[in-house]
């Protein structure tokens, strides 16, 4: 990748492929997108923008970050990550759940994340971790933000969740999300 220089399309595949490669693997690709400040190139912000589930622009890298134990917003390491789910905010939460479902998705999943934080947009990030890994696990701890009162949440469980995930599992139910989506929309939270 270093190599690439201005060859965006060979920097594109090594970038589009690097997510399926072993875990270690990943890390060290990220550890390389850092310290040589590839997210100058759009190929870059394109593939992290696909691997973390969030729309970023390339616009929005300025240039390389100090090194204060985060690389790309993800917190490095057990105890920074627990710190960034127990009092971050949303944003932070998420990348903080991601990078530790990154090490292990079913130790994450088995947290259940933020199911009954105060906080919506830290509920709705939980929320939209869990859509994303879409293991059995993480469709069942959804049942919970299916009955939210804050619509958002709400939201992100009945459309970011494949359907027939649901379905396989049995519960949560569509139906329990309907009547979370009423009450929401009763509550006018969330709006």
């Amino acid at each position: 990748m270093l190599a690439a220089e201005r060859q965006e399309g060979l920097r594109q595949v090594i970038l589009e492929t690097v997510d399926l490669a072993h875990t270690q693997a990943f890390r060290r690709i990220l550890r390389l997108i850092l310290e040589h400040n590839l997210t100058r190139f759009s190929a870059t912000i394109r593939a992290a923008s696909v691997w973390l589930g969030l729309p970023f622009d390339v616009g929005e890298c300025a240039g390389p970050e100090p090194d204060t134990g985060t690389g790309a917003g993800l917190p490095r390491g057990p105890a920074l990550r627990s710190a960034a789910i127990d009092q971050a905010a949303a944003q932070a939460v998420y990348l903080a759940l991601w990078a530790s479902a990154l090490d292990d998705a079913v130790a994450t999943v088995d947290r259940r994340p933020l199911a009954d934080d105060s906080d919506a947009e830290r509920r709705f990030a939980a929320t939209y971790l869990l859509a994303q890994l879409g293991t059995v696990g993480a469709i069942m701890a959804i049942g919970k933000a299916l009955d939210d009162t804050d619509l958002r949440v709400v939201l992100a469980a009945l459309l970011l969740t494949n359907p027939s995930s649901i379905i396989a599992c049995r519960r949560p139910t569509y139906s329990s999300g309907w009547k979370g989506l009423s009450r929401a929309s009763q509550n006018k939270r969330g709006i």
